[in-house]
């Protein structure tokens, strides 16, 4: 069992999750009496939550007899922002802020950007800043990097800082990253239509070409939500209503369903 459990940590801290996964659940059959052990679950579950396994990352991490440890409160705070849940998030990234430079630098940048995403959704532009100025970009991935200027973006428009807000955008979008890219190009309709340079006609045909970028998370259902507005302020009511209910069946665990339900 010892053995075993070594092999584990050794997995898990070079990235081989699933493998890590198979060999503590071999653990656990031999030793059912290490799902009491605090240390052995919080490695289980951020196995899971950098697999993407939201639900059994939230069966170790949520419990309250993981206890309170800055490392644990860190993760709770990763999980939360994978579920949207913005005040978790700031509360649990409070209360573990401090032991993010005991990590490597990718997942420091990675808990950088995840606190100045928390902080932009709580519309707290000031404070995002603090975690970007935070994160050192030369230590950062590529895609890390087009994330920060997102981020950058974003927290700029909620400054109201509109040519700052539109330099980071383009930056991001001119990356080419997968993932930051379809998101800075929803900010930046949203910025231009909040700054008359667009009209709401306009920035429903920049979003529409959107609607294939990325499927099947928060964008999505972002997506939908704010075309669906768009289409009703417009007064085109049956698509707007459509792009609300795509929005309502696909995302049924989404928070904020219950706003357009």
């Amino acid at each position: 069992a010892p053995a075993r459990r070594a092999l584990a940590e050794f997995q898990f801290a070079h990235g081989l999750y699933p493998e890590a996964l198979a060999v503590m659940e071999r653990v656990a059959e031999d030793d059912p009496s290490v799902d009491d052990d605090a240390t052995f679950r919080l490695m289980r579950g951020v196995a899971h939550l950098r697999l993407g396994r939201i639900e059994e990352a939230a069966a170790e991490l949520d419990p309250p007899s993981l206890g309170d440890s800055p490392e644990a409160a860190l993760w709770r705070g990763m999980l939360a922002t994978e579920r949207g849940l913005w005040v978790a998030a700031q509360k649990a990234f409070a209360a573990g802020v401090y032991v993010v430079d005991r990590y490597p630098p990718d997942l420091r940048a990675r808990f950088r950007l995840a606190m100045a995403r928390t902080w932009i959704e709580l519309k707290d532009a000031r404070s995002a800043r603090a975690e970007l100025a935070a994160l050192n970009v030369d230590q950062a991935s590529p895609g890390e990097r087009a994330m920060a200027s997102l981020a950058h973006g974003r927290a700029a428009m909620l400054a109201g800082e509109a040519a700052a807000a539109k330099k980071h955008l383009r930056q991001a979008i001119d990356s080419g990253d997968r993932r930051a890219r379809p998101w800075a190009e929803m900010a930046l309709v949203d910025s231009d239509l909040a700054t008359g340079a667009i009209d709401k006609v306009a920035a429903i045909e920049g979003l529409e070409r959107l609607r294939f970028a990325w499927r099947g998370d928060d964008f999505e259902f972002r997506l939908l939500e704010r075309l669906g507005h768009l289409h009703l302020d417009a007064g085109h009511y049956r698509e707007g209503f459509s792009m609300l209910r795509d929005a309502v069946d696909l995302f049924p665990r989404e928070p904020r369903v219950s706003a357009i339900s």
